[in-house]
This record gives structure tokens, sequence and C-alpha cells, in this order.
């Protein structure tokens, strides 16, 4: 099964840690409006699971998701 990089993910420590105030309120307000325009179109905000690689959780749940698309 071949990945695909469909979503932007940030971690939210990561937003904390490396982004500077003004930084942050423009990511939020990117964020509010990427969610503002789903609304618009008459989509539901995304609502996810992330599993990062290095959690014994990630190769069982993509061997799942492997399965379940018959690859």
């Amino acid at each position: 099964m071949e990945l695909e990089n469909r979503y932007i993910v940030l971690k939210r420590t990561d937003v904390e840690r490396y982004l500077n105030e003004d930084e942050k309120i423009t990511l939020s307000t990117l964020c509010e409006l990427v969610d503002d325009g789903r609304r618009d179109s008459g989509k539901n905000s995304i609502d996810t699971l992330v599993i990062e690689s290095d959690w014994p959780e990630y190769g069982p749940a993509l061997d799942a998701l492997a399965e379940r698309a018959g690859n």
C-alpha cells in the first residue's frame, strides 16, 4: 500500500516550541479559514487519528489499513 501525503499535521508542542507568537496567530487564523471553508462547502471539520511512527501501534494500524484497502 502506498501512503498518500494528504494532510498537514503539526504537533502542538512543536508549534509552541518553534513558532513565535505572531506565527502562532497566523497559523491559527489559517486553520480557522480552512475549517470555515469546509463548513461553507457543507463538509464537516476533519477528525483524525494520528499515530506517530515510533509508537508500537503504528505498524499494526498500518497493517490493518492495508488489509482493509485490499493490499
